[in-house]
């Protein structure tokens, strides 16, 4: 089962959804026992066992259970230092570590999490930190994390190792965004993409784990038209970014090492207001949450053609829409090919991947790929990428059984996927 969630601006603050991918909206699940304490401007969760709500007012983060079908759980206790300023942002490390961006120093607060357990005590902050407020954070697997925010450079990354928190920030890209950084969000492992309030609206960059950015992607052929508050990536294949003027969204296709496509045709029913909030689920729809009624609208969305046609409202609406998160169907791992085949992997994100492998039959070299999957499930924001190969090992050929990867971080398999070293 899939669900989603739209963080809104009135009681009760949050409402989340059953969704299924081709007819929309079910009944809106029961309300949290303890309801967050003001307007909600984040909503993440933590692949299938927890979500957390950035708010306005103190404790400013909130986190409880999630069992998809039931619903909510009993709120976890507050994290031991609380953000101090509002909790614009907030993102998970696999089911590892919590961020949450803030407008008030120290601009990023980090934990521990243990699903069912919450939140540990807090990391310490980063040797540099932000320059000012910070509106978003993301997380590139387990090894990056990156906030945007309202002074120059306008985005600050740092590597990022659970259990010990934040590295040494990250050089400033070659071209910085050229003012306040309003949404982040990483395209799996290779890219990020930044949107900000002066055009071009929105930069990306190439991205490498543990070293950071690379020579900015060209513009795209048609710029957002005013400030975009909100993007998300669908996979490696698309990019799209919520903003003030109409059309109000914006969709590209997406190569990793190219950047960006030609702009898709604008949906034929536009979103009703400005988005704050903007996600795909899996390669099958996209959703946003915006200030007026209906406060969210969302789309069959089909890679290669763009937005189909809105699906109905929800039938009990969110009263001003400022964010919106997916939960996936199952957990995806990253897979890193050490010696012998496939040796270690690393769990993180939020859904598996369907994708065919890429390079297949390649000896040697460095590259990345789609793992492949043989039971067809959504995938929400991150992507499965095979790093490195053994010269004389492929992806081909593969066992319809599930396949562990070996030592593997909380225990987790890989699933059904094709793929044997061959």
């Amino acid at each position: 089962m899939i669900d989603v969630a739209v963080a809104h601006g009135l009681s009760p603050y949050i409402k989340v959804y059953p969704w299924t991918p081709g007819s929309g909206f079910g009944t809106k699940y029961t309300d949290p026992a303890v309801k967050p304490t003001s307007t909600a401007f984040s909503v993440a969760f933590c692949g299938r066992t927890d979500i957390a709500i950035g708010t306005g007012a103190d404790p400013y983060v909130m986190a409880y259970p999630w069992v998809s079908g039931e619903g909510f759980g009993a709120k976890y206790a507050d994290p031991d230092v609380k953000p101090t300023g509002m909790g614009a942002g907030i993102a998970f490390c696999g089911s590892t570590d919590i961020a949450v961006s803030q407008d008030k120093d120290p601009f990023i607060n980090a934990y521990p999490w243990t699903p069912g357990v919450g939140f540990g005590v807090r990391y310490a902050d980063p040797g540099i930190k932000p320059s000012g407020s910070t509106y978003c954070v993301e997380f590139c697997g387990s090894t990056d994390i990156a906030t945007s925010h309202k002074y120059s450079p306008f985005v600050t990354t740092y590597p990022w190792t659970p259990g010990t928190g934040f590295g040494i920030k990250h050089t400033n890209p070659d071209i910085l965004p050229n003012s306040h950084g309003e949404g982040v969000a990483f395209c799996g492992l290779t890219d990020i993409a930044i949107g900000h309030d002066l055009d071009p609206r929105v930069s990306a960059y190439p991205w490498t784990p543990g070293s950071g950015f690379g020579v900015k992607y060209a513009d795209p052929d048609i710029l957002p038209t005013s400030y975009p508050y909100c993007l998300d990536f669908c996979g490696s294949v698309d990019i799209a970014v919520g903003h003030d003027l109409e059309p109000k969204v914006m969709a590209y296709p997406w190569t990793p090492g190219g950047g960006f496509g030609v702009k898709y045709a604008d949906p034929s029913i536009l979103p009703a207001s400005t988005p704050n909030g903007i996600a795909f689920c899996g390669l099958t729809d996209v959703a946003i949450a915006h200030s007026s009624s209906p406060y969210v609208t969302a789309y069959p969305w089909v890679s290669g053609s763009g937005f189909g046609i809105k699906y109905a409202n929800p039938g009990i609406l969110p009263i001003g829409g400022r964010d919106i998160a997916f939960l996936s169907p199952v957990t995806i791992v990253t897979a890193t090919a050490c010696g012998q085949g496939i040796g270690l992997a690393t769990a993180y994100g939020q859904g598996i991947v369907e994708g065919t492998a890429l390079g297949s039959g390649i000896g040697s070299g460095i590259g990345s790929g789609l793992v492949t999957v043989i039971e067809k499930v959504p995938v929400i924001r991150h992507i499965s990428y095979i790093r490195r190969r053994k010269p004389g090992y492929t992806l081909g050929k593969m066992k319809p059984t599930p396949y562990n990867l070996g030592t593997m971080q909380e225990k987790y398999t890989l699933g059904k996927v094709r793929g044997t070293p061959t």
